[in-house]
């Protein structure tokens, strides 16, 4: 994924729009069409809406580039000369000629780079000219295996051997990430190549089993903004409000609300040892 935290800002903002559109129609209501109301309704809540999902999607991603770019949990980084990266490119594009049916996830730019290309290894993620991957044995992708291609006449790589699961059928998408190698970031990537290929048989912990009211103070939140909306949605319809733009937000507040009640009891049964007993 490309830039996930640049994402992350541009669907933000989109939200904020949105929600600045709806404050601005339910505020001027009284001077503004039904049609306006209904047309400015439904833009602010596809913004906020969108926004607000594409931004949880990227959230994780957004999170962990902005991690390694500030030097947070980074094990090894290295550049990568121009000339070096087109040498690469070539051979990226050949390698996966070869490998048939195996989806090559790097994003790389179409032009040739004027400077050096950076590359920044996490311990779980990996950041290659702002191409952010995640790498775990036990996440989506599953990290199964990592390389180090030394073929005469190429580029040295990195390869990491990933897996993304295909529906529930059990069945997996194979695929690999390239990262180049070049002659004197050797040391560097002997650190991150020795990193990954240590094996890591105890699944990690998960953030509600080592933050659970943090995660289950983010439940509450949710629920408050969607218990928010669905007040919204009635004192619309009390100000009189015609269409489907309050009943959209009372029953859609509604069901986020018993959504993240649920969720949240659900975290604190598993999780908050005074709970369990």
């Amino acid at each position: 994924m490309r830039s996930p935290l640049l994402k992350a800002v541009l669907w933000l903002l989109a939200a904020l729009m949105g929600a600045a559109l709806l404050v601005a129609v339910v505020s001027q209501r009284g001077e503004l069409g039904k049609a306006a109301i209904i047309v400015g309704g439904l833009a602010g809540l596809g913004l906020f809406v969108l926004g607000g999902i594409f931004l949880l999607i990227l959230l994780r991603p957004a999170f962990g580039e902005a991690r390694l770019r500030a030097g947070f949990g980074v094990i090894a980084r290295w550049s990568v000369p121009p000339e070096d990266w087109e040498l690469f490119r070539a051979f990226d594009a050949a390698r996966g000629a070869e490998q048939q049916g195996t989806l090559n996830v790097l994003r790389k730019r179409k032009r040739r780079p004027r400077r050096p290309v950076g590359v920044i290894v996490g311990h779980r993620q990996i950041l290659v000219d702002g191409s952010y991957h995640a790498l775990n044995r036990f996440g989506v992708p599953e990290l199964r295996a990592v390389g180090w291609l030394r073929l005469p006449g190429r580029p040295e790589c990195l390869e990491f051997d990933l897996a993304y699961p295909r529906g529930n059928t059990g069945w997996v998408i194979p695929a690999r990430l390239r990262v180049p190698v070049p002659a004197a970031a050797q040391g560097p990537a002997a650190k991150a190549f020795e990193h990954y290929r240590a094996p890591n048989l105890v699944p990690p912990e998960g953030l509600a089993d080592r933050h659970p009211w943090l995660v289950i103070g983010g439940g509450g939140a949710v629920a408050m903004l969607s218990v928010g909306a669905a007040l919204g949605g009635y004192l619309l319809r009390r100000a009189g409000t015609d269409g489907f733009l309050p009943s959209l937000l009372m029953m859609g507040g509604t069901v986020g609300a018993i959504g993240a009640g649920l969720f949240m009891l659900i975290v604190a049964l598993t999780t908050v040892h005074w709970v369990r007993g």
